[in-house]
């Protein structure tokens, strides 16, 4: 085999390559739980009370819904777009939930895809399964819930951010999909950020603080352009939300609006933290010259993490459903271990974890001369994390994707450049999907 041929490529026979794997793994399990009698409380709790009942108000209201007021807390986006199929097909809930695999699969093979612009197939596909077989992509594959829509939508705005060299039309398709994504989820308002910073990255200043590999951009013209573009593309997602909020006369519909306080919810951080520290041993591993960056960057990596056990420690972060802090893998580690004051020793030894992970993998995306998408990266996870401090509720369904991408897309873009790295995701990452479809198939036997 000659160099070229071992070389990363975005090619659709290398996206397919990379993806038929996770797709194949989310069908498998997603397809024995259609045809079986099995039940995901809360998340068929959500279907059944909220989502289908809104799209079946909406179908009857075609082809002028009331957006006023109506029973679910997101956007009205996903329950418009199934009232139409419903329209089409009929409202059979078993009928439309076949329709939640086909958005899961499009989620994985654009997460796949970008993943094989940096490595090879085989290897993009062993990163993204334990996405793919993750509970909550799956829960929202085999029920009507909005999280996989929204998700896509993000994914396809900043795959092209991350991954491929800034440009105009790059920037104007990512402020499309803010524009849907806002539409489906209003707090998804954040992906504004990422993509004024890709803008802002293209600008001389940026550049000459931030050394970028090369391609980036081309011209201080061009920069000027680009930043200003980046500016315009998110004011139609702002202008959404803001007409969201004159209708409802809130950030959510008039029937959430005595649930969601919107009160600072401290230990989002420290949670967010948390569960990169949870998944991240399974990543690391595949990161090239791991050792020595470890050795080289310990200070670095020592700050980080006591940095990360701050945020946990310092707000209250035991177990406590009144307060939200409930539901998942990480909130019953936390239950079963020791707590003081309130405070939760295993919550601040994961999220010490998580931040020296974030760190490490920094570092690393560095070496590999990733600094621009790994900025873009970071700032993602970053702005998706700050909308969680006014959630009322620090669930993990609303943390896990958003964990495992940063996760999943860091780990692609240090293998970037590093083919021979390649065999070292064959480790952990095929462990983690192991365990996540082992907990998926024990939460419905």
């Amino acid at each position: 085999m000659n160099a070229a041929a071992s070389e990363p490529d975005s090619s659709p026979s290398a996206v397919f390559g990379a993806s038929w794997p996770p797709v194949l793994l989310m069908l498998v399990l997603a397809t024995a739980f259609l045809l079986g009698d099995h039940i995901l409380d809360s998340q068929q709790y959500d279907q059944d009370l909220y989502h289908i009942q809104v799209i079946r108000q909406f179908e009857a209201q075609l082809p002028t819904p009331d957006l006023s007021n109506y029973g679910a807390a997101t956007g009205p986006g996903y329950h418009l777009a199934f009232a139409m199929v419903g329209s089409l097909i009929g409202s059979d809930l078993q009928t439309l939930r076949w329709f939640s695999p086909i958005i899961a699969i499009g989620l994985i093979v654009v997460v796949a895809g970008f993943c094989s612009t940096c490595c090879k197939p085989l290897a993009a596909a062993l990163l993204t399964t334990p996405l793919a077989v993750s509970y909550y992509l799956l829960g929202s594959a085999v029920y009507l819930q909005t999280d996989n829509l929204a998700w896509l939508l993000v994914v396809l705005a900043l795959g092209p951010l991350i991954f491929r060299p800034t440009c105009g039309w790059i920037l104007l398709r990512s402020g499309l999909c803010l524009l849907l994504a806002v539409f489906v989820r209003q707090n998804f308002i954040w992906l504004a950020g990422p993509i004024v910073l890709c803008g802002l990255l293209t600008t001389p200043l940026a550049r000459r603080i931030v050394v970028f590999e090369s391609g980036s951009v081309d011209g201080e013209r061009t920069s000027r352009t680009l930043w200003r573009l980046s500016l315009l593309v998110v004011v139609p997602g702002f202008l959404l939300l803001g007409a969201f909020r004159w209708t409802w006369g809130g950030l959510v519909p008039p029937n959430f609006q005595y649930f969601h306080s919107f009160h600072v919810v401290w230990v989002a951080a420290g949670f967010a933290l948390a569960l990169v520290g949870l998944y991240a041993p399974f990543f690391l591993l595949a990161i090239p010259r791991c050792g020595g960056l470890i050795r080289q960057k310990s200070s670095w990596l020592i700050l980080a993490g006591v940095v990360g056990a701050a945020c946990a420690l310092v707000p209250c972060s035991s177990f406590d459903p009144e307060f939200g802090r409930s539901g998942g893998v990480m909130w019953k580690l936390v239950r079963l271990g020791p707590e003081f004051a309130d405070r939760s020793p295993v919550l601040g030894f994961f999220a010490a974890m998580g931040a020296a992970s974030l760190s490490l993998i920094w570092f690393a995306i560095c070496q590999a001369g990733q600094q621009r998408g790994g900025l873009v990266l970071l700032c993602s996870w970053l702005a998706t994390t700050s909308t969680m401090f006014l959630n009322s509720q620090s669930y993990q369904r609303y943390y896990d994707f958003p964990s495992l991408l940063v996760l999943v897309w860091g780990i692609a873009l240090c293998l970037r450049g590093h083919p021979a790295a390649d065999r070292r995701v064959a480790y952990g990452p095929p462990l983690l999907t192991v365990l996540l479809a082992a907990l998926f198939a024990l939460s419905i036997l």
